[in-house]
């Protein structure tokens, strides 16, 4: 992962590159009058786990939702994250059958960003393998639980700087994707119930 080159300030200006258009996030037509409709060139859905590690999560929440809004940023105590991925992923493929380029530029550059431990990023990675299945956006981890070892795994350190936490969106637009293998195990009990061995 690069590291950003420059001081970035997350303001309206610079975080317009990582807006997903309304329209996406509601299923409504697009109004191509109104700013909210416009795509930036890193779209990009984050979700905050709150109880991970120090208040970083909340901090990052308020930034986040301050600059992007509700529709983009997800405290996952809050709201249900396959909710929101099916929802998102719906609109997406109906706007692409009708033929909406913004829809398919949305959908090739999209970068779900996962604050929080490894429980919450492997439950995210899970649900979006779930709700998209093939051609997967990129899920970038913010680690801010307490072990990480996931987030380190990929490439992106053990624990992110109040510093740091301001950089996150630059990381989304730098970042180089890396494929990883993902497992689901189920284990089953083979006691015999009846008593017998």
């Amino acid at each position: 992962t690069k590291k950003p080159s420059s001081t970035f300030t997350p303001t309206a200006g610079t975080m317009r590159q990582f807006r997903v258009p309304g329209y996406l996030l509601t299923n409504s037509l697009p109004d191509r009058c109104s700013p909210l409709d416009d795509p930036g060139d890193a779209p990009m859905i984050a979700f905050l786990n709150p109880k991970s590690g120090d208040s970083s999560a909340i901090h990052l929440y308020d930034l986040l939702k301050a600059q992007l809004g509700s529709g983009q940023v997800h405290d996952i105590t809050q709201s249900h994250p396959e909710e929101v991925l099916r929802s998102l992923h719906t609109h997406l493929m109906e706007h692409i059958d009708r033929g909406d380029d913004v829809a398919k530029m949305v959908s090739k550059e999209l970068v779900i960003v996962v604050a929080g431990g490894d429980g919450t990023l492997s439950w995210i990675m899970h649900l979006v393998r779930v709700v998209w299945q093939v051609e997967l956006p990129p899920v970038m981890p913010v680690p801010l639980g307490t072990g990480n070892d996931l987030s380190r795994a990929m490439g992106w350190g053990g624990k992110v700087t109040t510093r740091e936490l301001l950089e996150i969106p630059l990381r989304v637009r730098d970042g180089n994707a890396t494929e990883v293998d993902s497992w689901e195990v189920t284990i089953t009990d083979f006691t015999d119930r009846t008593g017998e061995n």
